[in-house]
């Protein structure tokens, strides 16, 4: 749905592949914008996942990511991941009721659908991906921006959370 409404389907490549396997990073030619949107801490090896997606960014280009925040709660949502992912289908009913009944009541009472969410997942699969998404990684923000500034980039703007979500974060290759 997305390649039809940007235009052009067939100057768009749809590979499989993984950011940490060599063959398949020497097969990408490298470009202006790279995007890797929440999915580099869900690699087992988010250092180096960053590393070879920052290896893809042309001079001058752009590095878009976004990567869980650590925080206070990061080791209880690593176990709470780890007991859901170990769990049988009884038990992954419940940790994922623990997640969607609250988010529904709070998106409720803040005004929002419940049901319908801007992300483009229903927060009811947003709350089977929160509950599952193993190997789970985080870092701090400034541990990324530091990390990136040594490949050579350089922050160019930032969102940054204060709670166990994503920070955002857009860099600029140097020249």
């Amino acid at each position: 749905m997305l390649r039809a409404q940007m235009g052009n389907p067939d100057r768009w490549r749809i590979q499989h592949g993984s950011i940490l396997d060599r063959r398949v990073i020497a097969e990408l030619s490298p470009a202006d914008v790279v995007y890797a949107w929440g999915v580099l801490h869900h690699t087992g090896a988010m250092w180096q996942a960053i590393e070879n997606t920052a290896s893809l960014v042309n001079a001058g280009g752009a590095l878009a990511i976004a990567i869980y925040n650590r925080h206070w709660s990061s080791p209880f949502w690593r176990w709470f991941k780890r007991q859901y992912n170990r769990s049988g289908r009884v038990g992954k009913t419940v940790m994922i009721w623990s997640l969607f009944g609250p988010r529904v009541v709070g998106r409720a009472l803040k005004g929002k659908s419940p049901f319908n969410v801007p992300r483009g997942m229903s927060t009811y699969h947003d709350a089977v991906d929160w509950a599952g998404g193993l190997p789970y990684e985080y870092a701090s923000f400034d541990d990324v921006a530091t990390f990136c500034g040594g490949l050579g980039f350089e922050l160019i703007r930032a969102v940054r959370t204060s709670a166990a979500g994503c920070n955002q974060f857009l860099f600029q290759r140097n020249a």
